[in-house]
């Protein structure tokens, strides 16, 4: 492998790395905000003064008095960011799928088709070479 060639590979991999970072830093912050949303409908209250873990959670057990309110609150409190992460999920599988595709017609099928070129070329000659010989040992 060249040195030019080394080079670009690193230099696109440091820009893959940089925008993994960047999406994966944006896709905290959304987590960070969809958290505190569904906390404060649980009754944390995370605006008030008081954001001690002891304080956030007794909010929580004073709006949620048995574990059947719980357990349908947070359902409630979460349903529209399942919905969400279910359609987030879907679409990147889609996505990956058709940046995959994109990869195998693109590099896959190209070093495939050359392979069989080359194949059928040598077989073709080994062949020539099999009736050259058979045509020399008949005589």
């Amino acid at each position: 492998m060249s040195a030019k060639n080394s080079k670009s590979q690193m230099e696109r991999l440091t820009t893959l790395k940089d925008q993994l970072q960047r999406q994966l830093q944006s896709g905290l912050t959304t987590v960070e905000q969809e958290g505190k949303k569904v906390l404060n409908q649980l009754g944390a209250d995370l605006d008030n003064e008081d954001k001690s873990l002891k304080a956030v959670v007794a909010r929580i057990r004073a709006k949620n008095n048995t574990l059947k309110d719980f357990a349908r609150n947070i359902d409630a409190a979460t349903y529209d960011v399942r919905g969400r992460i279910r359609w987030n999920a879907n679409m990147m599988s889609a996505y990956a799928k058709m940046q995959a595709e994109k990869a195998v017609d693109k590099e896959v099928k190209p070093r495939l088709e050359t392979y069989k070129h080359n194949l059928e070329n040598r077989i073709k000659y080994l062949r020539d070479k099999v009736s050259l010989f058979k045509e020399k040992i008949s005589h």
